[in-house]
């Protein structure tokens, strides 16, 4: 979600977002429950991606000291 206006076209909310969700630039009043991904967002700022819930902010769950080498061997039976 960019931005909220009324019938008039006067800006009620508009929302900047970093890249992985963080808002930032928030001015006006909260007029809507949509949020980062333009998906519902519930009262425990959890986002609704329709198969699952996933938090407002995304950040990366993986980096590299997490992959063991072995796994990625594709000749491993």
């Amino acid at each position: 979600m960019r931005g909220v206006v009324s019938d008039a076209l006067a800006v009620q909310e508009s929302r900047l977002y970093a890249p992985y969700g963080q808002p930032f630039g928030v001015t006006g009043t909260s007029q809507t429950d949509f949020g980062f991904t333009g998906e519902w967002t519930d009262d425990n700022d959890l986002v609704h991606l329709r198969a699952r819930y996933l938090p407002s902010i995304f950040t990366p769950s993986k980096n590299s000291e997490d992959f063991h080498t072995i796994n990625l061997n594709i000749t491993v039976y």
